[in-house]
């Protein structure tokens, strides 16, 4: 089956495609989140019941030792040494041009979108407090802001959008096609240096449903094909 791909007019169309042009070129505000911020988002009793996301030393061992996650619970002697020896991201770099660890990068990407869904942000969230504080602001016409995250999951992105605002990812599609009347200030825009876990899969945020099954028991609905996302791993899209 041959594919097909959009034209510009097609493109500039599109729902998401409107919503990126409507964004602030230079927000008022920018919140800058480090490594560990989302594993320090909430009470420690909850990261210490592992119900917050691991820091970025630990990820690759968690991976490593979760059997359903088969992708990386299987990883090769030499591939699992590497991450052994170096930081998750100096890894992925030096992986990018292997050709035998390109070949299961899609369901990596998938495994470990699972693996964060794992965790959900509650009430008591940092970055839930941040969000809803920011959404009692949105009648300000002055008001605009962005956010920069050095970390993978979704706590922040979910959690703006739990409370109405809707995030804004440059250069990447939102899969959602049934969004309310958005206000320009509804708009949030989010940058992620280091990549992020869910660029390819579609949630309906506002009717709580969607692709993704979140919590303890996290899925993913949606059936992507092979090859149908280009990058390796973890995208780094901004």
């Amino acid at each position: 089956m041959s594919e097909k791909f959009l034209n510009n007019a097609e493109i500039s169309n599109l729902p998401a495609y409107k919503i990126q042009k409507r964004i602030s070129h230079s927000p008022k505000y920018l919140f800058f989140f480090g490594a560990g911020a989302s594993y320090g988002s909430d009470g420690s009793h909850l990261s210490r019941q592992g119900k917050l996301p691991p820091l970025g030393k630990d990820l690759f061992k968690i991976l490593h030792s979760i059997s359903e996650l088969k992708s990386w619970s299987n990883l090769p002697t030499k591939i699992a040494n590497l991450f052994s020896s170096h930081s998750f991201e100096e890894a992925m770099e030096i992986l990018e041009d292997d050709k035998e660890w390109a070949e299961e990068s899609f369901k990596r990407d998938l495994d470990l979108a699972i693996f964060f869904s794992r965790f959900h942000p509650l009430s008591s969230n940092l970055y839930w407090k941040l969000a809803r504080s920011i959404s009692k602001r949105l009648g300000y016409r002055d008001w605009s802001a962005a956010a920069i995250t050095l970390n993978y999951e979704r706590l922040l992105e979910e959690s703006f959008m739990r409370n109405y605002m809707f995030t804004v990812v440059k250069s990447v599609t939102f899969f959602d096609d049934e969004l309310p009347i958005l206000q320009d200030n509804q708009l949030f825009e989010v940058c992620y240096p280091h990549g992020a876990c869910q660029f390819f899969m579609g949630q309906n945020w506002f009717k709580g449903n969607g692709n993704i099954i979140f919590g303890k028991e996290a899925k993913l609905l949606q059936d992507l094909p092979p090859g149908s996302w280009s990058r390796s791993d973890v995208s780094f899209l901004c």
